[in-house]
């Protein structure tokens, strides 16, 4: 889900006034990791996702009326985390 789309300055600043909205997206993600033992009841944790994100922006540009762009974003993500069991 996309919320509290806007365009970059650069974009209006070349084209005008433009209002974005992105399609929601659902696709498949993956995730690997590891747990680190710091002590009896400290860890860390490291791990990296890959997340498939096929989308359409519409951009209503001011003057030249409502565009749209197929994107493929697809980032890796990667976290560091410390964790506690109780």
């Amino acid at each position: 889900m996309f919320y509290s789309e806007k365009a970059s300055g650069a974009l209006e600043g070349a084209v005008g006034a433009t209002k974005v909205h992105m399609s929601d997206s659902f696709g498949w993600a993956g995730q690997v990791g590891v747990d680190i033992d710091l002590n009896e009841r400290m860890f860390l944790n490291f791990d990296v996702k890959y997340i498939d994100i096929d989308t359409t922006a519409r951009l209503s540009i001011a003057g030249a009326g409502v565009q749209r762009v197929k994107l493929e974003l697809d980032p890796f993500v990667f976290g560091v985390g410390v964790g506690m069991k109780f």
